[in-house]
């Protein structure tokens, strides 16, 4: 049997698709332990495997604050 250590936690939540290639989930995901700390996102994309078994697609992004800019949203304009 796997032993599992717990290395962080996140979420995924459904999103509209906007475009073919755009995720059916999205959400971030929170590093902890020795890893790098920090947060990421996470991308989710419903898929089908050449014998047409189901499954998740997943991509894990590092997130960067843009230092440049100040504002917070476009509210902020």
């Amino acid at each position: 049997m796997a032993t599992y250590t717990k290395v962080g936690k996140g979420y995924a939540f459904p999103k509209e698709k906007r475009g073919e290639k755009s995720p059916d989930f999205s959400g971030s995901i929170e590093l902890e332990n020795d890893l790098k700390e920090g947060k990421y996102s996470i991308a989710m994309w419903k898929t089908k495997s050449k014998k047409g078994a189901k499954y998740l697609s997943m991509q894990i992004s590092d997130v960067q604050k843009d230092e440049d800019k100040e504002s917070s949203g476009p509210w902020d304009k």
